[in-house]
């Protein structure tokens, strides 16, 4: 009598799960990576344009040297009192720095997600009077 073989066996099942669970980890762990590597991207993508704005709008009040010497250095927005201001599902902190020693005036941008004590993104740009 002989006999016909339409399925796999237990020994055949397991070793194919094997060959796939060998396969699959590592693909696994580049897609955790990759997620990883997004999410960074997307925080200092918004920390740069966060400190593009910011240094905008010093650069927007048209201040010669000695009244920008004059502000508050160094100032948060928002302000310490308040609550951080969220974008993209992070909150976030702003602080301006005026070096008022410096020649030509330096002013540095710093992007803070809040709580942490290291800056995200760092931006600096040197003011002078042209007359």
């Amino acid at each position: 009598m002989r006999y016909s073989k339409k399925g796999f066996t237990f020994i055949e099942i397991l070793i194919a799960m094997t060959l796939i669970a060998i396969v699959f980890i590592p693909l696994m762990k580049m897609f955790t990576v990759a997620m990883d590597s997004i999410n960074l991207a997307k925080i200092k993508t918004t920390a740069v344009s966060i400190a593009r704005e910011h240094m905008e709008m010093v650069k927007n009040l048209n201040l010669p040297e000695e009244r920008m010497k004059e502000l508050e250095s160094p100032s948060y927005f928002p302000p310490v009192n308040e609550d951080p201001f969220e974008l993209n599902q992070t909150k976030w902190r702003v602080k301006r720095v005026i070096h008022k020693s410096t020649d030509p005036l330096q002013v540095d941008i710093l992007v803070y997600i809040d709580g942490e004590s290291e800056p995200i993104y760092t931006l600096s740009t040197l003011f002078e009077d042209i007359y």
